[in-house]
């Protein structure tokens, strides 16, 4: 039997999905503009940090989906471009941004200790979208 070096940090693994992670950038770019004490400060910019390369990932692969079901359009210089879904396909787009967004993954990441924020306001929505990436947080 190996012994286990009680040394060793346990590993923290946050089970989300990419929707989760695409709904708390938002949020996570407004925390992280307060004032915080020095190691919940490190820990959350480790959360940004992986959190961020995931919806860098993620927004590419939606901006890819919305390209195939756009409509053509030709640019108007005097516009800025917008780009319009085909509506004989929006159930189509509907259903793969869902199957997108609904990806399990695991983030190799500490969560952010509720105790940490407690002096910071925070919108409701915020709390909400950062619901997965708090330890801690009063149900």
């Amino acid at each position: 039997m190996a012994k286990t070096n009680k040394s060793e940090k346990k590993k923290t693994i946050i089970k989300t999905t990419t929707g989760k992670v695409y709904n708390a950038i938002p949020a996570l770019q407004e925390l992280m503009r307060e004032k915080l004490e020095a190691k919940a400060a490190y820990w959350l910019s480790k959360l940004y940090r992986k959190v961020a390369t995931e919806y860098e990932d993620i927004e590419k692969q939606r901006n890819e989906l919305v390209k195939e079901y756009a409509l053509e359009q030709k640019p108007n210089e005097s516009e800025k471009q917008t780009v319009k879904l085909d509506p004989k396909r929006k159930d189509e787009f509907q259903e793969k941004y869902q199957e997108l967004m609904g990806i399990e993954i695991e983030l190799d990441v500490k969560k952010i200790d509720w105790d940490s924020l407690v002096n910071i306001k925070m919108a409701a929505q915020d709390v909400l979208a950062l619901d997965e990436f708090i330890e801690g947080l009063p149900k």
